[in-house]
């Protein structure tokens, strides 16, 4: 009798170390598909990553065949002069300037100038810094900062400032002071937002000094190629 009971005993502890090993197989293949789908699910999330940034995103914001990358204050895209590639900001994205006139070729003023002419970037000089700060962009584009236009770019007042010193450094310019060898761009206010010109002066007008930086954008844009019309 104790003998039937020892063999029930041994066959009973060899039918739970057969379950025990069959559930360790089971939880082992188990945590296998499991890390093998948790990789798959990372390689997917990178290369879909990977193709956003590379493909749909660039698409999202083209315009003209320029890809525009979105920052926090600014817009950029690359310009090509020769073996050079400069990255440029904007504060606006072209589509947002569409609504923004400008005068027929009016680009040629600046691209018929030589080296040895001049441009003079000229405002008011109580209008608010954000004006100033579009003049500076403009100035980058036109003088030497990026080598795109080359050309001698200085800053400028249409009067005297009552409340700076500024008059001492830049000198009093208007489009009385544009010719052949000069051209000069003015930044004003007006009664709307448009890029036109007098003779070889460049009127940059918004109806306030926001638009302002939108206008110089615009026409920006335009010596860029970026918005041809």
């Amino acid at each position: 009798m104790s003998q039937k009971k020892e063999m029930k005993s041994k066959s009973k502890s060899k039918n739970e170390g057969k379950e025990v090993k069959e559930v360790k197989k089971v939880s082992s293949t188990l945590t296998l598909w499991i890390s093998i789908l948790l990789i798959a699910v990372v390689l997917a999330s990178f290369f879909t990553y990977i193709y956003y940034m590379k493909v749909i995103y660039p698409k999202a914001y083209r315009y003209n065949g320029f890809d525009f990358y979105k920052g926090d204050l600014v817009w950029t895209t690359q310009i090509q002069v020769g073996d050079q590639l400069y990255i440029i900001p904007f504060y606006h994205h072209p589509k947002d300037l569409e609504d923004i006139p400008v005068e027929p070729l009016i680009e040629k003023k600046i691209q018929q100038l030589n080296a040895s002419d001049r441009i003079f970037i000229t405002l008011d000089p109580d209008l608010e810094s954000k004006a100033v700060v579009a003049a500076v962009e403009l100035s980058r584009i036109t003088g030497s900062r990026y080598k795109i236009y080359n050309i001698q770019t200085h800053g400028a007042l249409t009067r005297p400032s009552a409340k700076s010193k500024a008059n001492a450094i830049n000198p009093l310019v208007t489009c009385a002071n544009a010719d052949n060898q000069t051209v000069v761009v003015w930044l004003k206010l007006g009664d709307v937002n448009v890029v036109h010109s007098k003779g070889n002066c460049i009127l940059l007008e918004g109806k306030s000094s926001e638009d302002l930086v939108r206008v110089t954008d615009r026409f920006v844009y335009r010596l860029l190629s970026v918005m041809p019309n």
